[in-house]
């Protein structure tokens, strides 16, 4: 079994096995916060509850422990300002179709810092993975939304 970790911004006073089963396995309800829990295995879905703003409990060593998980972050990718070929804007089309010309992916790209979010971390890197082979410079980051 790995090892999970979360930060909590509310640890909860309840217990999990006082909490009012539901029908869905590994949810229970809290009467004092008038909201579902839900008992998580992975960091993952530490994650994703933390997204949704939703209580989790998990066991940590042999204690259960209950609350609202810290915020998460947002992967980025960054293209930073740099001159481009117009073989390289050629083939940013590749990678972003949505860049119908080249003139359009030079209005986008040229020069000109770009930061694309909603993305997952896996895409990011796989997206900067193809920008270094065309020689285009990008790094990959994560914002916390949490911060203004």
């Amino acid at each position: 079994m790995s090892t999970i970790t979360c930060n909590f911004k509310f640890k909860c006073p309840q217990e999990w096995s006082r909490l009012d089963a539901t029908a869905t396995e590994g949810v229970r309800f809290c009467t004092s916060c008038d909201s579902n829990v839900y008992l998580v295995t992975s960091s993952a879905e530490v994650e994703q509850y933390a997204r949704e703003d939703k209580c989790v409990a998990l066991l940590n060593n042999t204690v259960m422990m209950l609350g609202m998980p810290e915020g998460y972050t947002e992967p980025y990718l960054l293209v930073l300002a740099q001159e481009y070929s117009m073989k390289q804007l050629y083939l940013l089309r590749r990678i972003w179709p949505c860049f119908t010309s080249v003139p359009k992916t030079r209005e986008m790209f040229y020069m000109k810092e770009v930061k694309f979010q909603a993305l997952r971390m896996a895409e990011a890197l796989a997206h900067q993975a193809a920008l270094g082979e065309l020689g285009i410079a990008s790094r990959v980051g994560e914002d916390d939304p949490g911060r203004p």
